[in-house]
């Protein structure tokens, strides 16, 4: 039953994070615009961190990089390398098969904002750094894979 509950989670955080870039890119289309934040996104705080270089690399493969840098509140779950590597996680396969990447990421990606008691209570992971400027979210460091 809870292993059905996180899939349904899953399934409706893609679908939700689709219709938001969707939105954003037909209002775009409409009005000659698309939506803007102002300051660092959540996808900027991983692309700056050494330690997240190959999360960085499967949210750009994954097309999730576009919608996160648009105006929203999310919480990403970001691990780091080393915990990508110790999942066992073949990161330049992922990089070459967007499906793949997507299954990676989405389990990382959360829409609103998610509390440091909740990570750490809830989500099953270690917290090793968190970062709350992001103007559009939360970046939360973390040393293992999150699995839904």
């Amino acid at each position: 039953m809870r292993s059905n509950i996180k899939r349904l989670v899953s399934a409706s955080l893609a679908v939700m994070l689709v219709m938001a870039f969707v939105a954003n890119v037909t209002v775009g289309q409409n009005t000659g615009q698309q939506g803007q934040v102002d300051g660092e996104t959540v996808v900027d705080k991983i692309d700056s961190n050494e330690k997240l270089s190959d999360f960085t690399a499967l949210v750009e493969a994954s097309g999730f990089g576009q919608v996160l840098t648009q105006p929203g509140t999310y919480t990403v779950l970001a691990p780091t390398n080393k915990a990508l590597e110790n999942e066992g996680v073949d990161v330049d396969a992922a990089k070459e098969n967007r499906k793949q990447a997507q299954k990676v990421v989405q389990s990382h990606l959360y829409q609103g904002d998610i509390s440091t008691e909740k990570v750490k209570s809830s989500m099953g992971v270690k917290i090793k750094d968190k970062d709350e400027s992001a103007a559009n979210g939360t970046v939360y460091i973390v040393d293992q894979v999150v699995k839904r």
